[in-house]
């Protein structure tokens, strides 16, 4: 929105800068979700592992939420691009699909949908270095994580 504009909204509802604003017609197409427990296929870019457990920042749209890496599902073997699901952490310039939580919920797409609400950054909390890179995927249904991602307006606990 261009600045000296301002957004007037039907209803009172209390939003601030850098909230996302959803339409009634996009989320009739295919609404974003809502959660704090996330999937992403991630490029890990920094000479210490990434490992379960570490707790790092977390860049989406405008917001900064801490989060932590609760699993590594697996990496991917770039010379034949299988995924080796035994791998416990991700070393510099590996790829793989990863498992977070982060404080707060997100309303959140997959990355093959929106680009700019279904990517993020990794910033390391202690030097506020970049880290990886991450695009959100959402899970089939046997490898979900347990507990809160759900469409927007879907009614779901």
């Amino acid at each position: 929105m261009p600045a000296g504009r301002a957004m007037v909204l039907e209803d009172d509802v209390d939003i601030s800068r850098g909230e996302l604003v959803v339409t009634g017609a996009s989320l009739e197409l295919a609404p974003p979700r809502l959660g704090s427990r996330l999937t992403a296929n991630v490029i890990w870019m920094h000479r210490q592992a990434l490992e379960p457990k570490r707790q790092l920042l977390v860049k989406h749209c405008t917001r900064m939420l801490a989060a932590r890496v609760t699993a590594i599902r697996h990496r991917i073997d770039l010379a034949n691009g299988v995924a080796d699901t035994a791998a416990d952490a991700l070393q510099l310039n590996e790829i793989g699909r990863v498992d977070f939580r982060l404080t707060d919920e997100i309303a959140f797409d997959e990355y093959a949908r929106n680009r700019a609400t279904g990517s993020l950054i990794f910033i390391d909390p202690q030097t506020n270095a970049t880290v990886g890179a991450g695009l959100l995927a959402f899970p089939s249904r046997t490898d979900a994580p347990s507990g809160d991602s759900w469409p927007l307006g879907s009614g779901a606990p």
